[in-house]
């Protein structure tokens, strides 16, 4: 059975346009290269450790996202979540690539890498986002502060089908 996901789509849905547009989800912000390089999550935490100790000085916990970013099954569903709205959903079509070219230029003109890539067919995009979702829906897709989070409760899910099947 595929797994749902709730997928950010960046401060203020600033990736909305992006990924609804290129029939894509992307994850970045890490310079660990080709995720498909580690076999297990303990090399790719090891560099990521490394690489945020250096960058930022601090450790982080990314890596489990990451990971779980790079093993999304074709045929997951996908929430693109932003703005305490709901903007579209979707299905991942294919396998994780990683594109070094990816690059992102934030409203403020910083540039932030996107390499990590998984294809998406967006089989509902709302006009305008929904917004009226049950408070237990809502905390599960905007409390995790991660970028990519599954959502596993029933409720949830069922939520999520109903508003597919009632704005389809």
């Amino acid at each position: 059975m595929p797994s749902v996901w709730k997928m950010s789509a960046g401060p203020e849905s600033q990736f909305r346009k992006e990924f609804v547009e290129n029939n894509l989800m992307a994850f970045g912000a890490w310079d660990e290269g080709d995720l498909r390089n580690y076999s297990k999550m303990e090399e790719l935490k090891d560099k990521m450790q490394q690489y945020s100790k250096r960058t930022f000085g601090r450790r982080t916990t990314s890596h489990n996202e990451t990971w779980r970013f790079r093993n999304l099954e074709t045929g997951d569903l996908v929430i693109l979540y932003g703005n305490k709205a709901i903007i579209a959903i979707g299905i991942v079509t294919g396998p994780y690539r990683y594109d070094p070219k990816n690059v992102y230029v934030y409203k403020t003109g910083k540039e932030g890498n996107y390499f990590h890539i998984r294809p998406v067919e967006w089989i509902k995009v709302f006009d305008p986002p929904v917004k009226e979702i049950s408070q237990k829906l809502l905390t599960k897709m905007s409390k995790p502060s991660d970028t990519l989070h599954e959502i596993k409760d029933a409720r949830c899910i069922l939520e999520i089908a109903k508003i597919l099947a009632y704005r389809y």
